[in-house]
């Protein structure tokens, strides 16, 4: 056993030069602040992001979770899943596009149609190296994981202006049917890569006997104009017209 700096013990590091990773934030954390139980608060945000995060992984698999995925969910303030590395970064990218369009599809539904107390999240998606350090703390083992993988979805998440998800452009395949060739609103400030969008409109067409997709578009309409804060505001009124564009181009 290893020891580091802090006294931690580790039995090494597992590296992996190209990964896939997805970023998810709960989106009005941050106003949790302000609640008079900011630990409650929090953690219920928390919980209820891990709980979409597994009922989405659930709807794509009929098996075992993490056995689709593969590799890991790390929690944190933000949630990040990444790629298996026994698949190539294709089948990485496509699952994990598919687990982030159906993410955010159970945010909107369990906001709008089930009218729970929800969070409704935001998504990015990167690529790049991943090393997972297991560390043993306490007589207790905890995976400790940096990469610019991670960065990059990150970065991508953090930027966009949306309720939505992005990925860069230049992994995005045509066979994958949970992208689109759509431009997310970001910062000003963006210099990342080039993006599209994580089409979480092709699961509404999915489960339109579950939600019809033009109360869905109502809905989302109906509570952007209600959202009192002006920056949540912009959020759903972005993803209205994105959701309204999807609607058209299905309609026959």
């Amino acid at each position: 056993m290893k020891a580091d700096s802090s006294g931690a013990g580790y039995a090494g590091d597992t590296y992996h030069e190209k990964i896939a990773a997805l970023s998810v934030d709960a989106l009005g954390i941050k106003h949790l602040l302000e609640s008079d139980d900011v630990a409650l608060s929090a953690t219920n945000a928390v919980d209820g992001l891990v709980g979409q995060m597994l009922i989405a992984e659930k709807l794509l698999s009929d098996s075992d979770p993490l056995r689709m995925f593969g590799l890991s969910r790390y929690f944190g303030d933000s949630a990040y899943v990444f790629g298996s590395p026994s698949d190539s970064l294709k089948a990485q990218i496509e699952k994990l596009t598919a687990l982030a369009a159906v993410i955010l599809w159970i945010g909107f539904f369990s906001t709008l149609k089930d009218g729970l107390n929800s969070y409704v999240p935001r998504v990015g998606i990167g690529c790049g190296n991943l090393r997972i350090r297991v560390l043993d703390v306490d007589s207790r083992t905890h995976d400790l994981h940096m990469g610019s993988s991670m960065v990059e979805a990150h970065q991508i998440e953090s930027a966009q202006l949306w309720v939505g998800g992005a990925l860069p452009t230049e992994i995005c395949d045509d066979s994958n049917r949970y992208w689109v060739e759509y431009s997310p609103p970001t910062a000003a400030d963006y210099e990342g890569p080039r993006l599209c969008a994580v089409n979480w409109f092709q699961t509404a067409i999915d489960n339109a006997d579950r939600y019809p997709l033009n109360k869905l578009v109502d809905d989302m309409s109906h509570h952007a104009s209600q959202v009192r804060d002006e920056k949540a505001g912009l959020k759903w009124h972005n993803a209205c017209e994105f959701a309204r564009l999807m609607l058209e181009q299905s309609t026959p």
